[in-house]
């Protein structure tokens, strides 16, 4: 089930654990300004169907570091009892290869609507 995030399960589809669309809210008492973060998390990117060429593949779980910054940073916040509202919004899924795979000109419909073919989708999430 998708809940309407068609980027993000269309790029984990073939994955063996389901994407993941992860809110983290930390809301202090008296706090009067809000900052929201989103952070892309492809845990390993390796194209899908249309497989990278051998030397692009090494390092594509580096493809999570923007997830992992924002996860860092909220952290970092709370633990230092930050006194604003904050949110961490964390994209996260595996580009696998498979049956299931999202295939090159795919259709997704995103959550805000939006239509998109699948050729590029896991940085267009």
């Amino acid at each position: 089930m998708n809940c309407g995030l068609g980027g993000i399960f269309g790029v984990g589809k073939q994955a063996s654990s389901m994407s993941k669309f992860v809110v983290l809210s930390y809301t202090p008492v008296g706090a009067t300004l809000v900052y929201s973060w989103v952070g892309k998390g492809i845990v390993y990117d390796t194209g899908g169907l249309s497989l990278k060429p051998k030397g692009f593949m090494a390092g594509m779980k580096r493809d999570c570091g923007g997830a992992a910054a924002i996860l860092g940073a909220f952290y970092a916040l709370v633990t230092q009892e930050f006194s604003q509202t904050l949110h961490a919004i964390l994209c996260l899924a595996e580009n696998a290869i498979g049956p299931k795979a999202t295939r090159p000109d795919d259709i997704h419909t995103l959550y805000s609507g939006n239509i998109i073919n699948s050729t590029f989708i896991s940085t267009t999430l």
